[in-house]
């Protein structure tokens, strides 16, 4: 299970293009509005603020990180701003800060106007007046212990889940959750359980395997209740001789005509490949 910290990770390093090495986004976070900045560094080692993420995810994490206020996964703890770091092995740390409402600057992120000199009120386009004001309040900011996260295959599939299911205060969003799962085929880490769960989007009514880790038996009795997407899983297990079954393409031609039986696309492809593949070798 994800939470939203986890969430909010993986959907920002998801985004994240391949050419970006290390990457920071600071949001300001009030019950009356939100707002963000972006910074990246390249591999070339060029540091950009814009285009890095698309508005959607922007806004889809402003939206989360007003959930993790109402959420209370600070335990008690009062913050209205957020760093958020992700370094080049896929790490993530989110850092917060309080500071009150009347303290805080658009051009300023995790500090507050107080801690201004009068040299640096044109930088940051901060007017003296206020910058005084400010100082005659006496406000103060607080900065908590950051929180990371880790951003692998397992907390992936784990995010996957929620945006299919649609739980830890994450709107269910298949087209969302397939996009995980796909991602996660082409991971060397990848699981029997994110090829069951991609091929089961492809139902009406799909039943998902949460368990990031399942095996063979679990595939095959699924398979005899005439599971699809089982059957789908067993035609690659066959194919490729996965998880202590030998290779069979006789039995994997099986599985995926099962599955394609039920209309299901992938399979039909595959039975298509093998066919052919076969039809060539008796050529020869």
């Amino acid at each position: 299970m994800a939470n939203l910290f986890q969430t909010i990770a993986t959907n920002i390093r998801s985004a994240l293009p391949r050419s970006v090495k290390a990457f920071e986004l600071y949001a300001h976070v009030y019950p009356q509005y939100s707002f963000s900045a972006i910074s990246a560094l390249h591999q070339n080692e060029q540091r950009v603020t814009a285009d890095v993420l698309s508005d959607s995810v922007l806004d889809e994490t402003l939206d989360l990180l007003q959930q993790l206020k109402q959420n209370d996964l600070l335990q008690g703890k009062v913050w209205t701003q957020c760093k958020i770091s992700v370094d080049a092995d896929a790490g993530v740390t989110f850092e917060f800060a309080h500071i009150p409402l009347e303290h805080s600057h658009p051009h300023l992120f995790m500090q507050g106007i107080e801690v201004l000199a009068a040299q640096d009120l044109d930088a940051y386009d901060v007017d003296e007046d206020e910058w005084l004001a400010v100082k005659d309040m006496n406000l103060q900011a607080a900065v908590m212990a950051p929180v990371s996260v880790a951003c692998t295959p397992q907390s992936q599939f784990a995010v996957a889940i929620d945006y299919a299911i649609g739980r830890n205060g994450i709107a269910q969003n298949t087209e969302r959750a397939y996009e995980y799962f796909e991602r996660l085929l082409n991971c060397e880490a990848t699981s029997l359980a994110a090829y069951y769960n991609w091929a089961a989007m492809w139902d009406l009514n799909p039943q998902y395997v949460e368990e990031s880790q399942i095996d063979v038996r679990t595939m095959q009795a699924r398979a005899k209740k005439f599971d699809p997407a089982a059957q789908f899983v067993l035609g690659l297990m066959y194919q490729s001789g996965y998880q202590g079954l030998a290779a069979n393409i006789e039995h994997a031609k099986q599985c995926y005509s099962k599955a394609a039986e039920h209309g299901f696309i992938p399979a039909q492809l595959r039975l298509d490949d093998l066919c052919v593949d076969s039809a060539g070798l008796a050529q020869d």
